[in-house]
């Protein structure tokens, strides 16, 4: 991780990505505030897509590629015990 990140650094450096997540089904904000508890499908012009209400959320995540070793690093020793999800 930290030569990756060395070489991320001078070649990637700091990103923006536009990030896609589902609505989840039980938030006040997703699928629950569908009128009638109906959710219409936007791709099929059931509907207007609104982002976070109609279709999936969409946001921008700030990825630093040169900070990746030390990101790794800053995990801590639970990831030794605990392990880690991906």
């Amino acid at each position: 991780a930290r030569r990756f990140g060395e070489l991320a650094g001078e070649h990637l450096g700091v990103r923006k990505d536009l990030v896609a997540t589902a609505l989840q089904h039980d938030t006040p904000g997703g699928e629950m505030a569908q009128p009638g508890g109906v959710a219409l499908d936007w791709s099929k012009g059931e509907c207007e897509p609104v982002p976070g209400r109609t279709m999936y959320n969409l946001t921008v995540v700030e990825r630093d590629y040169g900070a990746v070793g030390e990101k790794f690093a800053a995990l801590g020793p639970l990831v030794d015990r605990l392990g880690v999800t991906t």
